[in-house]
């Protein structure tokens, strides 16, 4: 695979002195961004959205003196192009290019949010690739949770608030392209996964340094239901044999169900619940998180 030390396609990109960021191409004109720093045994780090950019650098930061970390953007996420297809099995494969072109025989996996979903099925499609497996506020392998999810979010909105937020949502479902509206949306939806709002101060400004990519978002989440539909996702869990942590927030508005219950399936997992912390605990109350990651992947 080639790299390539071409400057970031997007102006504004924020550098991180610690990280060396390259593009590595994963094959048919894809060029993906990456960023890696420390020394050790390697670990990647796999973003949410889908269709949002990295954001993760709070999670190398606990790593990097223990592991070499490396972060990335999926395809169509802020620095990384959107070059077709755009489905989950082609997001795996990119996982996998990516390791072959770094070098590696076989790495620990840590995924946030959708990046837990992607993760997982790295480690069901590439077990002997996948030394370990850390699923960081996960939804599970069911779509279930998600009027569970909405009642919780809504309850934390003033009914002025919830008001706007269905405003703000409304008129991106209908395709408005508005970075002001973005930006009110993420805000709407941090301070929604957060168990103390009190605590938002703590979170980087913007959220996201990158706008999202809804069309990504919409393809990705169609393929994910189509994939949990089809009944196959409990047996290829039960077989999986890669080293698991399942970690969830007490407080995140999605709740913890489904990711304890996917746990229960894989035969080498352990569910912890972390006290106090919604949806991002490296950025509301990190030092668990860093805890139990370290302790996993050491």
């Amino acid at each position: 695979m080639r790299r390539s030390n071409r400057p970031s396609p997007i102006s504004g990109a924020a550098t991180r002195l610690r990280d060396v960021e390259v593009f590595i191409d994963v094959g048919a004109g894809a060029a993906l961004w990456t960023a890696t720093r420390g020394a050790g045994a390697p670990v990647l780090l796999l973003h949410g959205g889908p269709g949002i950019c990295d954001y993760l650098a709070p999670v190398a930061d606990m790593l990097d003196d223990v592991a070499t970390v490396h972060r990335y953007e999926q395809r169509g996420c802020g620095r990384s192009p959107e070059v077709e297809p755009i489905d989950i099995e082609t997001l795996v494969a990119d996982i996998e290019s990516l390791r072959v072109a770094l070098g590696h025989e076989r790495w620990a996996v840590v995924g946030h949010s959708w990046g837990a979903t992607l993760g997982l099925l790295y480690a069901l499609a590439h077990p002997q690739r996948a030394t370990r497996l850390a699923y960081v506020s996960g939804v599970g392998i069911t779509e279930e949770w998600k009027p569970e999810f909405r009642r919780n979010r809504n309850e934390r909105l003033t009914e002025r608030e919830r008001v706007r937020w269905d405003e703000v949502a409304r008129r991106i479902d209908d395709g408005a392209s508005d970075p002001a509206l973005e930006t009110e949306a993420a805000e709407f939806l941090v301070r929604t996964d957060f168990a103390d709002v009190s605590r938002l101060a703590l979170a980087p400004r913007p959220f996201f340094a990158y706008p999202p990519n809804r069309r990504v978002n919409a393809r990705l989440n169609a393929d994910w239901t189509r994939l949990v539909d089809s009944g196959l996702l409990p047996e290829r869990a039960r077989a999986l044999r890669v080293p698991t942590l399942v970690l969830h927030g007490d407080a995140d508005p999605r709740p913890a169900w489904p990711a304890r219950a996917l746990a229960e399936l894989i035969p080498d997992a352990r569910f912890v619940l972390l006290d106090d912390v919604g949806h991002e605990p490296f950025w509301e109350r990190p030092e668990p998180m860093r805890e139990h990651l370290r302790g996993f992947l050491a």
